[in-house]
């Protein structure tokens, strides 16, 4: 449905309010432009207006790996590679 739309083609029914997915929180639609007020739900960069500065909403994953995915790979690299010398000049 279009962000704009006013009633459900389907049921008829008149949209009144929004309400959060994850808190819940429910208010008029103007409210949520910038995602939820409440939680931040959709909305990927939060401005700190005061100080001029952007932070990235907490509850947003951005799929980043975790730093321990990076050092395990790199042991197993390490292993499979030392195996692989190992046979060739064993």
């Amino acid at each position: 449905m279009a962000r704009e739309e006013k009633q459900c083609r389907q049921c008829g029914r008149i949209f009144s309010s929004v309400r959060c997915p994850r808190c819940e929180y429910t208010a008029r639609p103007d409210k949520f432009k910038q995602g939820c007020p409440v939680c931040g739900y959709s909305n990927p960069i939060k401005p700190d207006v005061k100080k001029g500065n952007f932070k990235k909403s907490k509850n947003i994953e951005y799929g980043s790996v975790p730093p321990w995915v990076w050092v395990s790979a790199l042991v197993l690299l390490a292993l499979a590679l030392a195996a692989f010398l190992g046979t060739i000049l064993g």
